[in-house]
């Protein structure tokens, strides 16, 4: 779906056929649509990106502008362990705190990591597709509903949207997580 299906989506539900005098502005629509979209990349983690980032003055690294969360880290051919705050320098490994990456007992240097990030690009014009896997792109409709209905004081209408929305999200985050991993398709013969 394009960003105008999206609208197009939006307002049939609302009522509102004719813009030229509707109470929702295309831009607002547009707003909250964006706003679904990266709520459903941070909460539903199914973007990944990986990145090698360097230190910044051997004490720290920047995390990517994209990030969401964490998923391994490597230095040189070696995957690090995540350590709590509390342990750094008792422990090898990593951890961060706010836009930060710190490595505790380790000489820094160009590391590599994987993460899950937020969508590539803001949607804005017409065609921008959002980065949703196909069998979810309707999860952006009722979040749309929701914020539209709070606008027009129907708090009613808005929690029971934002409701869909969050067992909509709910069953995506679940149906992602039971993908396989590439171990459990090994066949192994005798």
């Amino acid at each position: 779906m394009t960003l105008q299906d999206y609208i197009d989506q939006v307002r049939r539900v609302l009522d509102e056929h004719d813009t030229d005098i509707s109470f929702w502005e295309d831009d607002e629509l547009i707003d909250w649509l964006e706003e679904g979209h990266k709520e459903v990349a941070r909460r539903a983690k199914h973007l990944t990106s990986r990145r090698y980032i360097e230190p910044v003055e051997q004490e720290y690294y920047v995390l990517p502008d994209d990030f969401v969360e964490l998923l391994k880290v490597r230095y040189g051919q070696k995957w690090l362990n995540e350590v709590p705050l509390e342990e750094d320098g008792q422990s090898e490994g990593y951890y961060t705190w706010g836009d930060r990456l710190f490595l505790s007992k380790i000489e820094g240097g160009k590391i590599l990591i994987y993460y899950y990030r937020l969508p590539d690009r803001e949607l804005s014009e017409e065609s921008d597709m959002p980065e949703i896997p196909k069998a979810y792109e309707t999860i952006l409709i009722p979040f749309a509903l929701a914020r539209s209905f709070q606008k027009d004081k129907k708090m009613d209408l808005a929690q029971l949207n934002m409701q869909e929305y969050q067992e909509r999200l709910v069953g995506m985050r679940r149906n992602l997580d039971n993908r396989p991993y590439r171990r459990q398709w090994i066949v192994k013969r005798r």
